[in-house]
């Protein structure tokens, strides 16, 4: 693209200081696509946050793909691109396999064109990074069911990028021992976000041990390597280059072509083969390549706590940033944002009188800590020692930052004393924050991220720890805070400081799209909490000095003209949805009832871009005398609490679950479908909402609730006919098969609509290790039942622990039934007297047939099969019928 004569100045913007991280620039390009070929006119729009329904395939089952390319500024000022027709084409790819329409080539590089065009001038100049382009296509229609969406959203976004790793020009590398990043017959080949969040548990523990990375193996063996969480691997042995094969489950990563194909052109010997992995630990050199990180040197790898020093040039010196602080228990750390390589070494040893006393053994012998010689511990930290939480979260704070292998130790010089010198204390319940007693003055110190706050009663105190703090930092004074963390900040002519939080509240409201709420007198009913149609406000005659934004009672009826005979299973939008939010490393606190919308997010939300979600389902239930019931949702709960353990999630408490569950469906109770017409199924999600690029966790979190009516799941009757799948696997061992991670589904959307093409109901999965034995449906467990015995396959880490299917294990012990919970193999199945699923959304049902290569076998049914025994006491019990001597259901009003 020639834009040399174009008048665009570039923005004003410190290139010299580009990290890899989010920038956000002027424009986004957006295009519907809804049907096979039915696109839309794509455009471009001002960059901001993008609204998608609550119920969108992106959010429940993970239907989504990303691409990542880069634009470069030339010497002469013009902007290239790299290869971008091969983004498209792996787009298609991806999208043919999830079930998704996809741009035409054409029309993705023309897309492309535009949005640089249109944020050239947030492209680097040449030398200091690129303009990171994320192409996203998602379900954004609205689905219930395990399906693709009727409608798919394709959007491009960029950011100004430099180093991806910031720790320096090498990698140092973890081999992965558990957990596989593919499966064959999985979405490894293509840029589905179903394969990154999976990842993030066991890529954090190694980058906590102070590693760049993790080098994943094989899910067959065991024994190969295939890529990195975010890059392919190349090794070079004898000057022979090696890179796994791109056979199903190892990304075609189109910098990876191009050095293959470079090395070609050099009359290099290339070979494309499995690549055990003691071929790496042997090898001379080892790289990795994508767009993210270029093509980066390998300086270690280490398996089993054996590290392999692989051979690495004399790296370049990279800065990235000015240095940053954090005082640790005796000492004052400086992290600087270089790495200390080469003649850097030399200068420090210039400035200041060190000595090495440990080479960190992460870092492929580049970061070094020092220690100025001869140089006592101050003694006033001394006081703030005697604080046991203080010592203990700061010597954790220094263990780990220590491992990253980028710090600088300096013990801290008694004449340069700062903090806890100046003797200050630090807050038990918060690190980052210290106190002083000065006779009758209160100084208050706060280090919050790049910021240093502090406050006090005498000013002139204020300025005198300044003026020790300017000896250490560059510090540049910010003024008078107005306005801090949500909260406005007046300062009156007599010296008092007025603190208003009206802002921050009206700020809220209009993020959650209440601003027609009406103040409303408290104390107020619970779960009278957001404007409906039909105000009541209960004002009293005097109104009391305390109000919420809340309000008003939601009609107890029965929806208008609702013909509950004919519901079906899909999406019925309902009145409200509750929502709660909070920031990566914090707790959910309070949530709140929202109208049902379209919620905003971030086009960089983790979400969007590596799947980072789990979802939830169960039901409330009218009872035959009018009242709503729960099934056993504390364990909905638990589940979602383990899903996001296994994701690098926060996750709302038991308590703040089960407390949202109440308020949602008692504001949608005219939903609640009369006894026996159906129920209103209730969609819990937890989501990576915050924006985010690198490969990671996001940096804010929402949990949601929304609740449609819904009749019967399968259509075709009341009975299954399954298809046996022979070589997809919806679970692998070490993946996320044990829990409703969205990642487990729409890898398996073609698998079941070419099941659905050919008649039968679902797909019947067996597992990934050895192919032989069954494991579930595809959002159902299995049971089959041979001579009057119950089998199931173990809930072992690829079978998901089915609250239904609980329930019918502990109603067939409590009628005496033998259960045995253990591997079932294609055989049992075939030989089996009766099959049947259990699920949220399928309650429990006969399976009339399975096929297996053609072969059909058919199952006892009738009103004296074990399925209908349990089947009834579990329906009696949901639906009040019986007395619930389980204690499983819950009444919410």
């Amino acid at each position: 693209m020639d834009t040399r004569n174009n008048d665009e100045a570039y923005v004003n913007f410190n290139w010299d200081k580009l990290g890899f991280g989010l920038t956000p620039t002027d424009y986004i390009y957006i295009m519907k696509i809804s049907g096979k070929d039915n696109f839309s006119e794509g455009s471009l729009s001002r960059y901001g946050n993008i609204e998608i329904s609550p119920s969108a395939a992106i959010f429940n089952y993970g239907q989504g793909l990303f691409e990542g390319l880069k634009a470069y500024r030339r010497p002469d000022g013009g902007i290239q691109l790299f290869r971008p027709e091969l983004n498209a084409l792996r787009m298609k790819n991806g999208a043919d396999r999830l079930c998704m329409p996809s741009p035409p080539v054409d029309v993705f590089v023309d897309a492309v064109k535009k949005i640089v065009l249109a944020n050239q001038r947030w492209v680097p100049p040449p030398g200091k990074g690129s303009l990171y382009i994320r192409p996203l296509l998602m379900g954004s229609g609205a689905v219930l069911g395990i399906g693709p969406a009727p409608e798919c959203t394709f959007l491009i976004f960029t950011s100004p990028i430099g180093n991806w790793y910031k720790c320096g020009p090498s990698m140092n590398l973890y081999v992965e021992n558990e957990v596989p990043r593919a499966t064959p017959g999985g979405t490894g080949a293509i840029k589905s976000i179903t394969n990154y969040s999976p990842v993030f548990e066991a890529v954090n523990k190694a980058k906590a041990k102070g590693f760049t990375d993790v080098l994943f193996l094989d899910a067959t063996t065991g024994k190969n390597v295939e890529e990195v969480s975010s890059c392919n691997v190349f090794i070079v042995k004898d000057n022979v280059i090696l890179t796994p094969p791109t056979n199903g489950t190892i990304l075609p990563g189109v910098t990876r072509k191009s050095i293959v194909e470079i090395a070609l052109h050099l009359k290099y010997k290339v070979e494309e083969r499995d690549v055990p992995l003691m071929d790496v630990l042997t090898a001379d050199e080892v790289f990795c390549t994508g767009t993210a990180v270029g093509v980066t040197a390998v300086a270690s790898v280490t398996h089993h706590d054996k590290r392999t020093v692989v051979m690495v040039s004399k790296p370049r010196v990279s800065i990235f940033g000015v240095p940053s602080a954090v005082i640790v228990e005796g000492f004052f750390l400086i992290r600087w944002g270089f790495l200390v390589a080469g003649d850097l070494l030399d200068l420090f040893h210039e400035l200041h009188s060190l000595h090495i006393i440990e080479e960190d053994p992460f870092t492929g012998g580049y970061s070094f800590i020092f220690e100025i010689a001869d140089v006592q511990e101050p003694s006033s930290f001394r006081k703030a020692s005697t604080i046991p939480q203080w010592q203990a979260t700061m010597q954790d704070e220094y263990d780990s930052l220590k491992a990253q292998g980028t710090w600088v130790l300096v013990h801290l010089p008694e004449d340069r004393a700062i903090v806890g010198a100046l003797g200050f204390c630090a807050s038990a319940s918060d690190t980052s924050l210290f106190v002083k007693q000065d006779g009758s003055d209160i100084i208050i110190l706060l280090l919050y991220v790049d910021d240093i706050i502090v406050t006090s009663s005498n000013s002139m105190k204020i300025q005198g720890v300044i003026q020790e703090l300017s000896e250490v930092f560059d510090l540049k004074d910010m003024g008078k805070l107005t306005y801090f963390l949500g909260l406005q900040i007046q300062y009156k002519d007599n010296g008092d400081i007025f603190v208003n939080q009206s802002k921050y509240i009206k700020d809220l409201i209009h993020k959650v799209g209440i601003e027609t709420c009406k103040p409303a007198p408290t104390p107020c009913k619970p779960h009278h909490q957001l404007v409906c149609k039909k105000v009541s406000l209960h004002r009293a005659s005097k109104e009391p000095p305390n109000f919420l934004y809340i309000s008003h009672e939601a009609d107890e009826k029965h929806v208008d003209a609702m013909n509950w005979d004919k519901l079906e299973f899909g999406v019925i939008p309902t009145d409200y949805m509750y929502i709660m939010i909070c920031s990566d490393g914090e707790n959910f606190s309070q949530g709140h009832l929202a109208p049902y919308r379209k919620i905003e997010l971030s086009p960089f939300a983790g979400i969007l871009n590596y799947g980072q979600g789990i979802l939830e389902g169960l039901k409330a239930i009218r009872t035959k005398d009018g009242r709503i019931q729960l099934f056993r949702p504390e364990e909905n709960a638990l589940r979602m609490k383990m899903g996001a353990e296994r994701l690098c999630m926060p996750c709302p408490s038991t308590e703040q679950f089960l407390a949202a569950l109440k308020q949602a469906v008692l504001a949608n109770k005219r939903w609640v479908p009369p006894s026996g017409k159906g129920v209103l199924y209730i969609r819990p999600l937890l989501i990576g909402s915050g924006p985010v690029l690198g490969l990671g966790s996001a940096t804010e979190y929402t949990f949601l609730i929304f609740a449609t009516p819904i009749g019967s799941y399968h259509k075709s009757g009341s009975t299954m006919n399954l298809y046996i799948e022979n070589e997809v696997r919806r679970a692998t061992p070490g993946g996320t098969g044990g829990i409703k991670s969205i990642t487990n589904y729409s890898p398996i959307f073609r698998t079941v609509q070419k099941a659905r093409a050919k008649g039968f109901t679902d797909v019947l999965f067996l597992d990934a290790a050895t192919g032989k034995n069954i494991e579930e449906c595809s959002s159902s467990n299995i049971f089959i039942v041979k001579d009057n015995v119950i089998l199931t396959p173990p809930t072992n880490g690829t079978v998901l622990p089915g609250i239904t299917r609980k329930s019918i294990i502990e109603i067939a012990l409590h009628l005496n039934y033998v259960v045995e919970e253990r591997d079932v193999s294609l055989e049992d199945v075939l030989a089996a007297d009766e099959v049947f699923c259990t699920g949220t959304a399928v309650d429990v049902i006969a399976v009339s047939s399975i096929t297996y290569r053609d072969k059909r076998v058919e199952y006892r049914r009738g009103k004296e099969t074990v399925f209908c025994k349990l089947r009834e006491m579990l329906t009696e019990i949901q639906t009040g019928l019986i007395e619930d001597k389980m204690g499983w259901t819950l009444l919410i009003d």
